[in-house]
């Protein structure tokens, strides 16, 4: 009996193996079959991080794309598997209608829910803010929905500072895109207009909305590309963290609100401070992705009358062909807090201690994140 047991053992013992032998073999073999995939037609330009398996734990991809002497891109120099344990629990949300922007790559959301899959994700990646900073890679096209539910729990402040800014930074180039893509249709439709080929039809409705959009009544082409423009890194980010408390705030973790902008519409979502005055109405305005609070940041410092000063300074250096330094918008700010000076005085000193004026030369990368 002890011997037939002892082989009965050994068979379930081969069986297991050659069950998880096969498991094993699949999960490389998918993965490698994504690695050495063709690259397709239609597939965006560039490095591509997507997804190489079907089975409940996602295998992903990322091609590295080096820049030859000529400038022209290199696909495949390099070519990283995510770890699939990595990515247990990584989900990508679908791109919304405005994600898509004439002729950009469209940004899907990640969700990271914890500090460990966020900063494991970014390794992987080898996006480091240094190598970001020195021109070594573009900034990852990787969105994350929210930030990291356990972000307050990491004791260690430089490496909570650094998953923050990793996390923002590209959400932050995303929407500098978008509106550098606008502008640069405005002025195209106005170079053309100016030549005597007038306006059509698509391009005075696009006109039309992208007017709404800024707050303008008419369409006045100086005013809204005076509206119409980037905001530094180093300013939002500096401003991020100061409202959000590095991602930690209440507000960023229930309502992805990293600026504190207030509503008083009972029509938009808000959270209710816990401390607001028994008269007051105000509350703080929620989102349901970060990039969505990024845009509305970007929009209230385009267009609210408020600051009208940073938008003044913004265009004087445009006008004198200067960079937009981010330490003199920020000086604008006086009525972006009750605190006034105070407040800029706070902007300055993050912006300076964690060097953030280095991320205002930075770009995103060729790099799309995709799932499947």
């Amino acid at each position: 009996m002890t011997s037939t047991r002892h082989a009965s053992l050994l068979r379930h013992h081969r069986v297991g193996l050659v069950v998880l032998a096969g498991t094993v073999a699949a999960l490389y073999g998918a993965v490698a079959m994504a690695v050495l995939a063709p690259e397709m037609a239609g597939r965006p330009a560039g490095g591509v991080l997507s997804t190489g398996l079907s089975s409940p734990v996602p295998a992903l991809r990322y091609d590295v794309v080096s820049t030859g002497p000529g400038g022209g891109a290199s696909h495949g120099s390099e070519t990283r598997v995510i770890r699939p344990a990595v990515m247990s629990r990584l989900l990508f949300g679908a791109p919304s209608t405005r994600d898509a922007v004439a002729g950009l790559p469209e940004a899907p959301h990640v969700e990271a829910p914890s500090v460990a899959e966020a900063r494991a994700l970014y390794d992987e990646l080898g996006y480091r803010l240094a190598h970001v900073a020195d021109g070594r890679m573009g900034v990852p096209r990787v969105y994350l929905a929210a930030v990291p539910e356990d972000l307050a729990s990491l004791r260690d402040v430089d490496a909570r500072k650094s998953v923050f800014l990793r996390t923002v930074l590209p959400l932050v180039l995303r929407v500098n895109e978008e509106i550098a893509a606008d502008r640069a249709r405005v002025e195209r439709i106005e170079a053309h207009r100016r030549g005597g080929g007038g306006v059509g039809p698509e391009d005075e409705a696009w006109l039309a909305d992208r007017a709404a959009w800024y707050k303008l009544e008419t369409v006045d082409i100086p005013v809204l590309l005076a509206r119409m423009d980037v905001l530094p890194p180093s300013l939002a980010l500096a401003q991020a963290a100061e409202e959000s408390g590095w991602g930690t705030s209440r507000f960023a973790r229930e309502g992805n609100a990293l600026f504190g902008q207030w509503t008083t519409d009972p029509g938009v979502k808000g959270l209710v401070p816990l401390a607001r005055a028994d008269d007051a109405t105000h509350r703080v305005r929620a989102f349901d992705r970060l990039l969505d609070a990024v845009r509305a940041y970007a929009r209230n410092l385009n267009t609210h009358p408020a600051y009208a000063e940073l938008r003044a300074a913004r265009r004087a250096a445009r006008a004198a062909g200067e960079p937009v330094d981010g330490e003199a918008l920020a000086a604008t700010l006086h009525s972006y807090s009750e605190r006034g000076q105070d407040y800029v005085d706070t902007l300055l000193l993050i912006m300076r201690a964690n060097k953030l004026a280095t991320l205002d030369r930075v770009r995103l990368g060729t790099q799309v994140a995709r799932g499947s």
